[in-house]
């Protein structure tokens, strides 16, 4: 209580990691190909405008206020064949049905077993895939006037970077 705090909401944010999880789980897998794709639509921003906007909030002091933080807005098939293509794989080309959801758990489970280090796939991650959540940033922009940084080249630099960090280990 009584601590200026300023709230930033982003939406999936784009950054290369050692990690397998969040997005750089994404593009892991895509460097193998990724065969399937849903419907949804997300917003995505990078992780240096994510930290540009912290800063640009923090040193114009917008205490009590909460901000959404993303770029752009992207069909989940067009984001996936950029992650794809940008990792030099096979871009999805089947469309996920709803009948395809206890056969991608069951496959999920057991490839779990076999390698630890898989994606869980469950019934929340699938219903998240299919969503359609757009983000409004004209708020953001608005306040700070930051100029975000578009998808297509986030995805290239992140990838390159993906690149690097799997070619280490």
């Amino acid at each position: 209580e009584g601590l200026p705090v300023v709230v930033i909401n982003p939406s999936i944010i784009l950054g290369a990691s050692r990690s397998k999880q969040s997005s750089s789980a994404i593009f892991h897998t895509a460097k193998n190909g990724i065969p399937f794709y849903t419907n949804g639509l997300h917003g995505y921003v990078d992780v240096i405008d994510v930290s540009t906007v912290i800063y640009l909030l923090y040193t114009n002091k917008f205490a009590g206020k909460r901000f959404i933080v993303s770029s752009e807005n992207m069909e989940n098939l067009d984001f996936l064949r950029a992650v794809c293509e940008s990792m030099r794989s096979d871009p999805p080309r089947i469309l996920f049905q709803q009948w395809m959801v206890f056969p991608a758990i069951i496959f999920g489970v057991i490839r779990k077993i076999f390698n630890k280090n898989s994606i869980k796939i469950n019934r929340k991650l699938i219903r998240s895939a299919q969503s359609r959540n757009a983000y409004d940033n004209s708020r953001i922009i608005e306040k700070t006037g930051i100029q975000f940084k578009k998808v297509q080249t986030s995805i290239i630099e992140t990838a390159r970077r993906m690149q690097a960090i799997m070619d280490k280990a």
